[in-house]
């Protein structure tokens, strides 16, 4: 259980962290 956690955790981190990384590559143009 601990570990189905914490891939849902890295999951949502990660469309987190691509989602900024979108917006600020778009800001910057």
């Amino acid at each position: 259980m601990t570990g189905s956690a914490i891939t849902q955790l890295v999951q949502s981190f990660s469309v987190v962290f691509l989602y900024w990384f979108y917006v600020f590559s778009v800001a910057s143009q």
